[in-house]
């Protein structure tokens, strides 16, 4: 919501506010674009796909006929490698985390790449230490963001920290979460990403890093040792492989031997 009234706050300072919907020309709205993707090519490119959606919901509501933004091409802006973190950098950030249940939390996401709301959400009925795995589940309770289950192995540190996290009595209530601010009430997401903000101020880390980063050193350390692409894909629930190509250019080793066989 706030990348959404953000986007139409910027759009509203270089129009009239009581201007309707059906005013806004093709012309001036592309040069909102062109001048806005000068200064900042990533933010344009965000209030453009945003907008646009917006403007096909008031064609369903018949504000207007058409969809103006139709008509208008926006350029991508160029692709950058995603921040992650070794385990050393990640220790970092732990040692000036006070909290245990904000550090354990960043470590569930360094090893299972989970999304921010899905370990908010998740709940002790989808932990399974039988199997050594944690379901991502869609149900009554909760969506992930691609609307398909996946399973995530636990590795053993994981493991241990799940064990030692888990209620002496997990009979009585499954649904709990695992991580609650109080009973029945899972951590806000928002919290657990301005905590993590604060700790890593605290290092001499990259200011690029964001809570969403730990997802992406998951993905980018499995891809460093040797795991295929494939294999990442499904453990990070992409519903696009395109999505997980982000991270084939850490696949050195891969294309040194590939370009070696031509020897």
């Amino acid at each position: 919501m706030k990348d959404v009234r953000h986007a139409f706050n910027m759009l509203s300072k270089s129009f009239d506010m009581d201007m309707k919907l059906s005013q806004l020309s093709i012309r001036e709205l592309e040069r909102f674009f062109i001048d806005t993707y000068k200064r900042a090519p990533y933010g344009a490119f965000n209030y453009y796909r945003t907008i646009k959606s917006a403007f096909s919901k008031a064609v369903n509501w018949e504000y207007i006929k058409e969809n103006p933004l139709k008509k208008i091409k926006i350029q991508k802006p160029p692709k950058k490698h995603p921040v992650f973190l070794n385990r050393e950098e990640l220790e970092l950030i732990l040692e000036n985390e006070k909290k245990e249940k904000y550090r354990d939390f960043y470590v569930l996401a360094f090893y299972t790449g989970m999304r921010l709301n899905e370990i908010s959400q998740l709940r002790w009925y989808a932990v399974d230490f039988r199997l050594k795995e944690i379901k991502v589940m869609n149900d009554k309770n909760f969506t992930s963001k691609n609307k398909s289950d996946r399973i995530i192995p636990m590795n053993s540190v994981v493991y241990d920290l799940l064990l030692a996290r888990q209620p002496k009595i997990t009979s009585i209530n499954r649904d709990d979460f695992v991580f609650e601010k109080v009973k029945g009430v899972s951590l806000r997401g928002e919290t657990v990403s301005n905590n993590f903000r604060k700790a890593l101020r605290k290092t001499n880390l990259d200011r690029r890093i964001h809570f969403h980063s730990l997802r992406h050193s998951f993905a980018s350390n499995l891809v460093m040792k040797g795991v295929s692409l494939f294999v990442v894909k499904e453990l990070l629930g992409h519903s696009d492989y395109a999505t997980t190509q982000i991270y084939a250019h850490l696949q050195k080793e891969t294309l040194a031997n590939a370009v070696s066989l031509l020897i």
